[in-house]
């Protein structure tokens, strides 16, 4: 909805909401971690999935902005304006025309995003203490000791935790590729 607006609205400030957004992507997110969980840990909200799930969110969130906001660009703005023409409010027009013309896009920024959280190690790390809450990749460093690795099985975990994420490409790879092409053709 964000990018919607973004991409179709004319307003004051639009821009610098804009860059608000995408200046998320400069921070890195080695240099809020210290601040973070020093504060989760004075709020007593470690070793939550919850937590986790929202900075997950919060970190993905502006890569999503720009990539929708420039996908919606693409649409015609006759087609809303059809729809207006036609009696429909501007949620009808969001949810029943810009929503199913935006799912390729929406399935690509869901799979770049997918693999980005699924291939995070850093944030169980810090903010998942307990064994029984951790995560898929603070499992596989059960394979790499301080004086030696099990490679085999190291191998045959990292070769099983693939498996998700090649099962969700083969699922939406129409999506995908509709939605990559969308974007590199002009016009």
């Amino acid at each position: 909805m964000a990018s919607y607006v973004l991409a179709k609205f004319k307003f004051r400030g639009k821009s610098k909401i804009y860059l608000l957004f995408i200046s998320g992507m400069m921070i890195p997110i080695q240099a809020v971690l210290i601040p973070l969980s020093y504060i989760f840990g004075k709020l007593g909200i470690m070793n939550n999935y919850p937590v986790l799930i929202l900075l997950y969110a919060a970190f993905c969130f502006p890569m999503t902005i720009l990539i929708l906001t420039g996908f919606m660009n693409g649409i015609p703005t006759e087609l809303e304006e059809a729809m207006v023409i036609d009696g429909a409010n501007i949620y009808q027009v969001f949810f029943k025309m810009i929503l199913p013309l935006s799912v390729p896009g929406i399935v690509s920024v869901s799979i770049f995003n997918f693999i980005q959280v699924w291939n995070n190690l850093l944030f169980p790390l810090i903010f998942i203490s307990d064994k029984d809450k951790g995560t898929i990749s603070m499992g596989l460093l059960a394979f790499f000791g301080e004086y030696s690795t099990d490679y085999s099985s190291s191998m045959a975990g990292i070769c099983l935790t693939t498996i998700p994420v090649i099962i969700a490409y083969i699922f939406f790879q129409e999506k995908i590729e509709n939605g990559l092409m969308s974007g590199a053709v002009k016009g």
